[in-house]
């Protein structure tokens, strides 16, 4: 009983070092990565810098009939724990490269 309750403990200490760590990082937003849509854009496809690129920020896409998931790697080689979401609209999603075709 008395090594299971130290094993807990020791535990609980590790998360919470943990928790601390990643409080350090601040939440991203779709306009943190806005730029990476022009040097996506700009680079030519089935190259190797193309593909280091997505493998680089995109851990997956997740499609849905109204909205699409973009769930991208924020941990920047420090973690791989490090994920955010970000919901975008289809309208939104198709406003966004419209403006950025009229440049």
């Amino acid at each position: 009983m008395i090594v299971r309750s130290e094993e807990l403990e020791q535990r609980r200490n590790e998360l919470q070092a943990q928790l601390a760590a990643l409080r350090r990082f601040e939440l991203l937003q779709l306009d943190d990565y806005l730029h990476l849509i022009d040097d996506y854009r700009a680079m030519e496809h089935n190259t190797p810098e193309f593909r280091t690129f997505v493998q680089t920020y995109v851990d997956k896409v997740v499609t849905y009939p109204y909205h699409i998931e973009v769930v991208l790697d924020v941990g920047f080689g420090v973690t791989d724990e490090l994920k955010e979401t970000i919901t975008i609209r289809r309208g939104e999603l198709y406003a966004l490269f419209e403006s950025r075709t009229e440049d």
